[in-house]
Order: C-alpha cells, then sequence, then structure tokens
C-alpha cells in the first residue's frame, strides 16, 4: 500500500505535468489553478467553510513547496511577467476561489467591502505561509503548521461573523 508520503509525491507529480501542458498550449498567463490542480480530497471532506479554506491552503502549500512548482510559483512566475501582472492573476484565478470561499465563512450579511478585505488578507497570509515554506528545513511540517494555525483564525473571523 502506499505511503502517505508516496501519494503526495503522485499528486504533486501529476499537478506538475498538468501545467506543464498547460503552459505549453495556452501560455502561463491563460493557466488557472483551477485548470491545473484537481480538488483536494480533503478539501471534499471538510465540512465547514474554515475546515475547507485550510484544507485547499494546506494542498497549494504541498503543492508549492515542490522545488519546480516553487520555482514558477514563487520565483520565475513574478519575475517572467512582473509583480504587477502576477498579481493581477493571482487574484482573477486564486482570489475568485478565495472570494466564493470568504462568503461563505461570512455569512450571506457580510458586506462586499468585508469580504474583499478578508479576501486580501487571506492571499496576503497565504502567499506569506508559502513563502516560509519554500525556506524551511521540513516544508510538510511548515504547512501543516499554517494551514492548521490559519484554520483557527478563520474559524475566529466566522465566529465574530460579519460586522
Amino acid at each position: 500500500m502506499p505511503s502517505q508520503a508516496d501519494r503526495r509525491a503522485a499528486t504533486v507529480a501529476k499537478i506538475l505535468a498538468g501545467a506543464r501542458r498547460l503552459f505549453a498550449t495556452r501560455g502561463f498567463e491563460q493557466a488557472s489553478i483551477d485548470d491545473i490542480a484537481p480538488i483536494s480530497p480533503e478539501v471534499l471532506k471538510a465540512r465547514d467553510p474554515a475546515s475547507q479554506i485550510a484544507a485547499a491552503v494546506l494542498s497549494y502549500l504541498l503543492a508549492a513547496s515542490d522545488a519546480e512548482v516553487r520555482r514558477i510559483l514563487l520565483i520565475d512566475g513574478p519575475a517572467v511577467i512582473g509583480w504587477r501582472k502576477w498579481r493581477e492573476i493571482d487574484d482573477r484565478f486564486f482570489g475568485a476561489g478565495a472570494r466564493s470561499a470568504v462568503k461563505r465563512l461570512l455569512g450571506e450579511a457580510a458586506a462586499a467591502r468585508e469580504v474583499e478585505a478578508t479576501v486580501h488578507l487571506l492571499m496576503g497570509a497565504v502567499m506569506e505561509a508559502a513563502l516560509r515554506c519554500a525556506a524551511a528545513d521540513d516544508p510538510e511540517a511548515t504547512a501543516r503548521d499554517l494551514s492548521s494555525a490559519l484554520e483557527r483564525m478563520l474559524r475566529g473571523i466566522a465566529r465574530n461573523g460579519a460586522g
């Protein structure tokens, strides 16, 4: 039976292969994360928005910790197309999913401004977490610690509700 590490390596390999195919056929700018990465089974098992977001972030951090993915996402991508364009692409694709998740987290009563503010903070936290994992001696443990801390933060936000 394959170990967790083997399953994770297989998932990362599939993501890399899919990303390379899309970059080759569509170009870097036209490939979205939704096109590249299959939805994590951990995300599907999570029942509440805070757990779903944390599981998705964990999957992203684990994938981004791979040397080739890290190079594309954290080094070459922003350098090749420029940080401003990189942020626009990130906001268009990752931001769309984050907005949807944050709306569920905050509830229907949440004002659009509150959703946007929370999304920008979440995206900043995820980028910082990815950079932290990239520099860590044990990226997997670091990713798990950071996604767990993020889930606790999100639960606090959800508990306080829309303001």
